[in-house]
């Protein structure tokens, strides 16, 4: 799996001021000399998904797994990732004579396949974990834009107040530089703590 999210694309993050050289995008990584000017995704290289065209992502996917299990069996299994997953599956089945299929797209029905892990305790054995089969439908889910849900909803605007809050230090240190007081200014003077 990739080794960290992307957010959205770089006009949703510019547009809720959240820095696009520090935090993953739907775009390649673009750099000035060694500096990053845009973080992009760490799994563009290897996207399958046709939103990278239009750098339309991140997008969530319905996806058919082909495994081949080291005993020869091939089992399939129907699941839902977001698209800079995507590429990890790729890497892992392909060469093992396994396959990877996008079946669906967000609000697209999909039916759910694979195992699932059951623990349950029988007395004088302890606790014991079998794997059963299970298919269930349900609908590939959107994935949350930035500023919303849990995605970047606290870093959004962020940057700003960063900018300002660095101005303010900046102006203070010239004001304390030309002796100039909060008096002067017609604020209060900060207390300074009693040790």
């Amino acid at each position: 799996m990739s080794d960290y999210k992307v957010h959205g694309t770089v006009a949703e993050l510019e547009a809720l001021n959240i820095p696009v050289d520090r935090y993953p995008t739907c775009s390649k990584r673009v750099l000035d000399g060694n500096d990053v000017v845009i973080l992009g995704c760490p799994a563009w290289k290897a996207c399958k998904c046709p939103e990278k065209k239009t750098g339309a992502g991140p997008v969530n996917k319905g996806l058919r797994l082909v495994k081949k299990g080291v005993d020869g069996r091939t089992r399939i299994i129907h699941t839902t990732l977001t698209c800079y997953d995507i590429p990890f599956w790729y890497q892992q089945l392909e060469p093992m004579g396994g396959a990877v299929e996008i079946i669906a797209n967000e609000g697209e029905d999909i039916l759910l396949k694979g195992t699932r892990a059951k623990d349950e305790v029988i007395p004088g054995q302890g606790q014991t974990r079998t794997m059963e089969p299970f298919a269930e439908h349900t609908k590939v889910p959107k994935f949350y834009r930035p500023g919303t849900g849990t995605n970047l909803a606290d870093e959004a605007g962020t940057k700003d107040i960063l900018e300002q809050m660095k101005a303010d230090r900046i102006a203070e240190r010239l004001d304390k530089a030309a002796g100039v007081t909060p008096e002067d200014k017609g604020g209060r003077a900060k207390s300074t703590p009693r040790g």
